[in-house]
């Protein structure tokens, strides 16, 4: 299925240098023919966009603007990585004028270290060809992940409706094995989600389930996250949210 426009929400977490770079190789092939919108702290990716906006907050309230060709250098210029040592040139941020991709990026959160266990280690000098390569293997061990556990099955007997998105769905799982699933029922309730999820708890590889009930928040939904611990031995993050038909999500 061809999408039109697709969003890209830090994809690029967790991977820096040359790994960076290939990625924003990927992101504007994909541009050649769709919509890319890719939400970004690297400068080896925001310098490959047609349009580039910075999001920043100011006096408690969050704004984003569209940055002048020379605003858009100095901001690169300023965001962590090796082109922040010196102003790139020009010629470098618009390498791809025909791709259809804009760039939003955004201060880097001050984190405390901490190696993620469902994060893959890749070496720094993998071209694009190994990036996809490997995104494809692990597409593949993800969807044994979901068939193994018959997670979409679980959920479709309790009347709802599965939709695979993120880097799953997008082809582009390659730093983190991470799934994500939105579910859509027409009467949202606890219960229907218990039910599901009681289902896929039953299999003896789910190390850990969180459950968060937003039906009272801004969101409305019911929020699921699980952790698999696949015949490798590694952990999957399966983050499932409920949510009725006809919500934002959908």
């Amino acid at each position: 299925m061809q999408l039109p426009t697709i969003l890209f929400d830090e994809i690029d977490t967790g991977v820096s240098g040359r790994i960076a770079d290939a990625m924003g190789e990927i992101i504007c092939t994909l541009a050649e023919t769709m919509q890319v919108v890719d939400i970004t702290h690297l400068p080896q990716v925001a310098s490959k966009g047609a349009a580039h906006f910075v999001v920043y907050k100011r006096d408690g309230r969050t704004s984003i603007t569209r940055l002048s060709d020379d605003e858009r250098i100095t901001e690169i210029a300023k965001m962590p990585g090796p082109q922040r040592r010196a102003a790139p040139r020009s010629s470098r941020l618009f390498r791809h004028p025909g791709s259809r991709i804009a760039l939003l990026s955004l201060p880097r959160p001050q984190r405390p270290g901490r190696k993620s266990r469902h994060r893959n280690d890749l070496p720094k000098d993998m071209d694009s060809e190994s990036l996809l390569a490997l995104a494809a293997e692990n597409q593949r061990r993800a969807r044994a992940v979901l068939a193994e556990l018959q997670a979409e099955a679980a959920w479709r007997s309790a009347g709802a409706t599965p939709h695979l998105v993120g880097s799953l769905r997008t082809g582009l799982l390659m730093t983190h094995r991470d799934i994500d699933l939105h579910i859509y029922s027409p009467v949202l309730s606890p219960e229907g989600s218990f039910a599901a999820m009681a289902r896929i708890a039953r299999n003896p590889r789910i190390r850990r389930i969180e459950y968060a009930n937003l039906l009272d928040a801004e969101d409305r939904c019911i929020e699921w996250h699980a952790q698999y611990a696949d015949t490798e031995g590694d952990l999957w993050q399966i983050d499932m949210i409920h949510m009725s038909v006809g919500s934002s999500g959908r």
